[in-house]
């Protein structure tokens, strides 16, 4: 049976201020992840109440003091629940039921820092083998795939190039960053895939388009392929499947507006995800993602690169804390957030240690 809370998960106002750096750091560190800002709140809260179990209620409430946009104040119980079950499904969270109570649970956070990034990092690791095989599955039916024009036949080619590349990227990163990782500890998957008993299975056979969506949504689904900016996330899938586009081509793919679209070829060409490439005597401008391998490299060397970056600040807090110790030490939280600030600069060693594996990855499939 839960026992009852000992403290409040509220902590003192003088200690808030502390608290709201370290919640910005942890949003700061998740923005180029597949976390929103909401989710990277939601995982502060819990992470700096270290013993302590929160139910969705209070991690509203405190979403009301941290959590604040541009309209409101506070994060929906709706999208509390969504989030909270997704990291519950990926054993980031512990759930309890509360007794006396019909369906409700309490939550607290399960692993210490360095558990946490290698969770991160290995979302979907665990998962390779099962995903190539629904790939290999993909390349089957394309090549059983009777094209009727050479539009058709071009697309057929792309198409394969790509599923193989995917194969071929997802197969270097599970051997390259197993070995760094949790192996026993298990992490699932939110994918679906249809017939993914094994490469072997025989599908029926299927239109071009049909056997597309199903690898897009593949692409959409899959922890190490989802994008920062998640209102682009399609249009980022069908350059995975097809390497280059136009901006009509993309409209007529998605079914997005053409701002959208627009908005979305604009901020990859400045995250540097894609290319412009102007052909000779052709008015239209192509895009291109040449590699898969170094897109998605790209984003992980950048995330893990910028959370080295803001551990001067973690220092400085830290230093802080301490020169204030007398004054703040009996006050609810101080002890809590002082010991997951030495726990993130303990992390220290082993955020550098991805940082430089994904830099080396990153330079290794540099397409230029």
């Amino acid at each position: 049976m839960p026992s009852k809370k000992s403290i409040t998960p509220f902590y003192d106002k003088k200690v808030r201020k502390y608290e709201q750096e370290i919640i910005d750091f942890i949003v700061e560190s998740g923005e180029s992840k597949r976390r929103t800002d909401m989710e990277s709140h939601i995982l502060a809260y819990l992470l700096l109440r270290e013993g302590l179990w929160l139910t969705q209620d209070d991690i509203r409430a405190l979403s009301q003091i941290y959590y604040k946009d541009e309209s409101k104040a506070g994060i929906s119980k709706g999208t509390i629940s969504k989030i909270i079950n997704l990291y519950e499904q990926y054993q980031v969270l512990k759930k309890r039921k509360i007794a006396h109570k019909k369906n409700a649970y309490e939550y607290s956070m399960s692993g210490l820092l360095n558990q946490l990034i290698s969770t991160a990092v290995g979302f979907g690791i665990q998962e390779i083998d099962k995903y190539n095989s629904f790939l290999r599955m993909k390349l089957k039916s394309l090549e059983r795939y009777d094209h009727k024009n050479e539009e058709e036949k071009s697309l057929k080619r792309i198409m394969m190039e790509r599923v193989q590349e995917i194969i071929d990227f997802f197969t270097f990163h599970k051997a390259s960053f197993i070995d760094d990782l949790d192996s026993k500890r298990t992490r699932n998957s939110n994918i679906v895939m249809n017939n993914s008993k094994g490469a072997n299975t025989v599908e029926k056979k299927k239109h071009l388009s049909v056997i597309e969506n199903e690898i897009v949504k593949f692409i959409l689904d899959c922890p190490l392929f989802v994008i920062e900016e998640t209102r682009y996330a399609l249009p980022m899938a069908y350059f995975l499947t097809r390497k280059q586009l136009t901006q009509d081509k993309l409209r007529e793919l998605t079914g997005l507006s053409a701002g959208l679209v627009s908005e979305g070829l604009n901020y990859f060409l400045q995250k540097g995800y894609i290319k412009l490439q102007k052909i000779k005597g052709v008015r239209k401008r192509f895009y291109s993602l040449p590699s898969i391998a170094f897109y998605s490299y790209l984003r992980y060397y950048r995330r893990f690169n910028s959370i080295s970056n803001q551990y001067s600040r973690l220092k400085e807090i830290n230093d802080e804390l301490e020169a204030k110790k007398e004054e703040l030490e009996i006050l609810n939280g101080f002890n809590a957030i002082q010991r997951r600030i030495n726990e993130f600069l303990k992390a220290k060693p082993l955020v550098d240690k991805f940082t430089i594996s994904f830099k080396n990855a990153l330079d290794q499939f540099n397409p230029n």
